[in-house]
């Protein structure tokens, strides 16, 4: 296996697959996917499963969620736990001593929202270089300030294999196709090829 020097949080959904597929060095990229205790949270880890599979990724850290297991993570820019992940994830790519952490959060045009996810990112990266001096992590976040089309465009640009994300709210063979995520990447999913929405 090929020496990591990035790690991907990758939730299993298309922000998470789209940033594998934009990394120069795939087989030096390694995924850290945090198990939700949301509904979907099975069929998102399944998903990014697949991505591996896809993507011939060797290394894959797979963690429970944090403090209470099984309940819902909140992952909001303004949540709690959005930096305790964040933090957890950091630590593990400083540990391979990589040195970049892909955090591919997507807030739109939302300036407060972006903006508190910029400061999490500057602050965790602070507490990294307190705790484990050495070389400085990067936590690059590519799509922080795009919104749902600009992720959608830069995903089938870059062919990211978007049947492997999974994007309904519920836990299911196939997309219900009518939940809110369902309908909100409708239109990237028709634009895949092979279609985006093929199920597990």
């Amino acid at each position: 296996m090929a020496d990591i020097h990035t790690i991907v949080m990758n939730l299993g959904d298309l922000a998470g697959v789209t940033a594998l597929a934009i990394q120069t060095d795939p087989a030096r990229v390694g995924i850290w996917h945090p198990r939700l205790g949301l509904p979907s949270g099975p069929a998102l880890t399944q998903a990014m499963t697949r991505q591996t599979e896809v993507f011939a990724i060797d290394h894959v850290t797979i963690v429970d969620p944090f403090y209470e297991p099984r309940s819902a993570m909140n992952l909001d820019p303004a949540g709690v736990d959005a930096s305790v992940v964040l933090l957890a994830a950091a630590r593990h790519a400083v540990k391979l001593d990589c040195g970049k952490l892909v955090w591919p959060i997507q807030c739109g045009a939302e300036y407060d929202a972006v903006s508190m996810a910029l400061q999490r990112a500057q602050l965790v990266t602070h507490l990294i270089e307190l705790d484990l001096p050495g070389e400085p992590l990067v936590i690059d976040m590519p799509f922080v300030d795009l919104t749902d089309q600009q992720l959608g465009e830069i995903a089938l640009h870059a062919d990211a294999p978007v049947h492997a994300a999974w994007w309904c709210e519920y836990d299911r063979k196939t997309p219900c196709g009518g939940c809110d995520s369902c309908l909100r990447w409708r239109s990237v999913a028709d634009a895949a090829v092979p279609p985006g929405l093929v199920g597990r």
